[in-house]
């Protein structure tokens, strides 16, 4: 029974796990804006 549920568990962790999304933020202390939306032409500001 235990076999059964690791089985069970790594089948349920397989299915859910989706894609990881990572994204890139742009920091600029000299012209950057804390309203801009951290692109690389509008960068925040540190």
């Amino acid at each position: 029974m235990k076999k059964f549920n690791l089985i069970l568990v790594a089948i349920m962790m397989i299915a859910f796990s989706g894609e990881v999304i990572a994204e890139n933020y742009y920091v600029n202390s000299n012209t950057g804006d804390d309203g801009n939306n951290g692109s690389n032409s509008t960068p925040w500001r540190k």
